[in-house]
């Protein structure tokens, strides 16, 4: 059986519409060796900028469609388990929705909140 998943990523922190939706269909879960425990440690050491150093890090993204292209490619091993989907879409059976927003108290840094569909626990897991 699946633990399935949907992250929402958004441009700016007020924003109703996610600029993409990630849906994953294994290991949704925010555990270690879910995909919430690999979208904390990827959005903990990301850096949020509006243009890039002549010799940017891997960590640093230039905005937050180049972290969600990062993030993709994180978290894609292969065909199947990890698709984009229309923004904003839910109801694919998931256990778990993620949401990823720049912070609204540090400049680059990153939000993550996990709600648990079954019982609608809402928790922060990555305070930016």
């Amino acid at each position: 059986m699946s633990t399935r998943a949907i992250i929402h990523i958004y441009e700016e922190h007020e924003d109703e519409t996610p600029l993409i939706s990630i849906y994953k269909h294994y290991d949704g879960y925010p555990t270690k060796h879910g995909v919430g425990e690999t979208l904390k440690e990827y959005a903990m050491d990301a850096a949020i900028m509006s243009g890039l150093p002549l010799r940017p890090t891997r960590d640093m993204h230039n905005g937050m469609g180049c972290f969600a292209a990062g993030l993709i490619k994180h978290l894609k091993n292969g065909p199947g388990d990890v698709y984009i989907i229309k923004p904003g879409t839910d109801h694919q059976h998931e256990s778990y929705v993620y949401t990823v927003r720049p912070s609204e108290s540090f400049k680059d840094k990153l939000t993550v909140e996990v709600e648990n569909t079954c019982n609608s626990k809402r928790e922060t897991i990555l305070a930016g």
